[in-house]
């Protein structure tokens, strides 16, 4: 026998029911999609041996559980300091920070081999993609340089007087209160021993120094 007209429609409207009905049942998977593009609430990293935020600190810091620092949530470079690198003054001092086995280290604005120019025109895309588009990606990179070569997990000097500091950063985004693992990555960075500058910094999934 065929199935009247009413039938078919009655199964029509049940099944678009259900489909209306599953979309509307939430997750609990909080790992469902962690993706930068996923990413829609704020964002944060955290340097675990240091124990500092970037941006901020959230005010739900309860993941990770140790107490942070309270971060910085201005900008850190100058941008009247960056015009002097766009200009060509190379030895001009972008920042200067403490490291933990070579004193007072200086960023400069440098060239394309060396210092901050070095590091935007080779690295800014990575620090980009790990920063999923939030804020500066020169200000992200700055406060991971800073709290890596004063609080390292490892470092190595090689023979040409080049010191390699490594250490964990974590990346987070907070949605609905609930802090959420973006990434976890072990950025690197270069210092001149012999005159007390920073060469490079970029980010790796794992540690690069030996």
């Amino acid at each position: 026998m065929k199935p009247s007209a009413k039938g078919n429609s009655w199964v029509r409207k049940v099944a678009v029911i259900g489909i209306v009905a599953s979309a509307l049942v939430p997750t609990n998977n909080a790992n469902a999609d962690s993706s930068p593009k996923a990413a829609t609430g704020e964002w944060y990293a955290y340097m675990p041996l240091a124990h500092t935020w970037y941006p901020k600190t959230p005010t739900n810091a309860s993941s990770p559980t140790a107490s942070p620092s309270p971060g910085s949530a201005g900008r850190l470079l100058d941008p009247i300091t960056i015009g002097a690198c766009d200009i060509g003054l190379h030895g001009t001092l972008v920042a200067s920070f403490l490291s933990k086995y070579d004193g007072r280290v200086s960023l400069k604005c440098g060239s394309t081999d060396v210092g901050y120019i070095h590091i935007r025109t080779k690295h800014q895309s990575q620090w980009d993609a790990f920063a999923a588009g939030n804020g500066y990606w020169d200000d992200f990179m700055l406060w991971s340089a800073e709290s890596i070569v004063l609080h390292p997990e490892s470092s190595h000097l090689d023979s040409d007087m080049k010191r390699c500091y490594t250490a964990p950063v974590k990346t987070y985004f907070k949605k609905d209160g609930i802090n959420h693992l973006l990434k976890s990555f072990s950025p690197t960075v270069i210092v001149s021993t012999n005159n007390r500058v920073m060469i490079t910094a970029y980010p790796s999934k794992t540690s690069r120094c030996r």
